[in-house]
């Protein structure tokens, strides 16, 4: 992980251009904390997050933060929010036609 993005900010760099910014592993590491009454992934703790000068310098850190466990719960994530915004545009449409219904009934039928 490297600052390669202009201003400084933590990511990872995978295929070309895409990203994996730091607050994306927190995020998933926040996700899997909330969600699961037993982590998925149970190495992971906020000293793993929340780093000092001195646990910069461990690599068994940053080994669990990149470990295949959390290439797993990354991918869990992404299944989460993908069905989060799927929910929204479901929620969205459902809520168009009903006002769509509704603007019809008063403006058809004069009510």
């Amino acid at each position: 992980m490297n600052s390669s993005i202009k201003g400084g900010t933590t990511c990872l760099k995978v295929r070309e251009n895409n990203l994996i910014l730091w607050e994306h592993l927190v995020n998933a590491f926040h996700f899997d904390q909330k969600e699961f009454s037993l982590s998925y992934h149970h190495k992971l703790t906020m000293d793993h997050f929340k780093l000092d000068p001195a646990s910069k310098m461990r690599n068994h850190l940053a080994e669990d933060v990149l470990d295949k466990h959390m290439i797993n719960l990354m991918k869990v994530f992404l299944s989460h929010l993908i069905n989060v915004i799927l929910y929204i545009f479901q929620w969205q449409h459902i809520m168009c036609e009903h006002a769509y219904l509704n603007f019809s009934t008063i403006y058809f039928t004069g009510l």
